[in-house]
This record gives structure tokens, sequence and C-alpha cells, in this order.
């Protein structure tokens, strides 16, 4: 029953679900979750799947010259940049 459900969700595209509920069933520790427990760890794990997609498809959709990221901004160079203030606004 769990790989008919686990092609199901392939084929319906919930990857983010179907990775989590392979990783609890290789891992045995299904019993140790109540069903809303399951319930809300899958579609968390599809929520962020999802987003992680978005970002990713916006970003090669952007076009950037070059790859970066605010963990790589040289803050040492006297341009007024905040780190803190960068990296918060880069969490929203």
């Amino acid at each position: 029953m769990n790989e008919v459900t686990l092609e199901k969700m392939g084929r319906l595209r919930l990857y983010g679900m179907q990775s989590s509920f392979r990783a609890i069933l290789e891992s045995k520790t299904s019993g140790q979750f109540t069903i809303d427990q399951m319930l809300a760890t899958l579609v968390e794990a599809e929520w962020e799947e999802q987003e992680n997609r978005k970002t990713d498809r916006l970003v090669k959709n952007a076009g950037f010259r070059y790859p970066a990221s605010l963990e790589e901004i040289d803050y040492s160079h006297p341009r007024n940049l905040d780190r803190n203030q960068a990296l918060r606004l880069g969490d929203h």
C-alpha cells in the first residue's frame, strides 16, 4: 500500500511529500507520529519543496550574470552596508 501511495504522490508531482514519506518509512519512525503530526510533516515538506522550486525558477528566469548570495557580499568595502540588516531583509 505504501508503494502505491508513493507512486501516486510522484504522479501528482508531490515530490516533497513523496521524499518525506519515503524517508519516514525507511527510518521506521512512522509509529512515532500521530495522524495529524504525519500529515503536518508531509504538508510542510511539500510546502518547502514548492517554495524552493519557485525560488530556483525565479532566479533562473531573472538571468543574473553572476551567481551571488547575501553571504558572499564583501561588507568590509566602504559602501555603508550593514551585514545584519542585509541578512534580516534577505529573510523576508
